[in-house]
């Protein structure tokens, strides 16, 4: 049988997802910090896109001068 994901809490992230399947794996203690790991997850998500978007508006500003 395979680990069930919860895909109410991990419908927003596929890679979460992925990790969380993987680390089902090791037993029902993961599942307890599994909110942490999402957390940080998609504070990176958003990290790398407010990064994608500051190279975007310096690479118009460059374009520009």
């Amino acid at each position: 049988m395979k680990p069930e994901i919860n895909k109410e809490l991990y419908h927003g992230s596929e890679i979460s997802s992925a990790i969380l399947y993987k680390h089902t794996l090791y037993g029902h203690q993961f599942y307890h910090h599994s909110l942490f790991f999402q957390e940080i997850i998609w504070k990176n998500l958003r990290k790398e896109r407010v990064f994608a978007q500051i190279n975007t508006v310096a690479q118009h500003a460059g374009k520009k001068t």
